[in-house]
């Protein structure tokens, strides 16, 4: 779990302006970037507006990656 504080809540206002993703969808965004992760997803939207800020895997291309398929 994390906590959503002001500087989190902030990142993602700024993810979701200039990169039009959704808020939920920010917040993903701005903890896999602030935590140097890949976003795992399977919305499309989501995965196309991402892909400029983050790594960004479809969840069986993640798992290939890491052989766990």
């Amino acid at each position: 779990m994390i906590p959503l504080d002001e500087a989190l809540a902030e990142e993602a206002a700024e993810l979701a302006v200039t990169t039009q993703l959704r808020g939920g969808d920010a917040i993903y965004v701005a903890v896999a970037r602030r935590y140097g992760g890949t976003l795992i997803t399977v919305d499309d939207e989501q995965r196309l507006r991402a892909q400029s800020v983050v790594p960004v895997m479809l969840p069986a291309e993640f798992l290939a990656a890491t052989g766990a398929a």
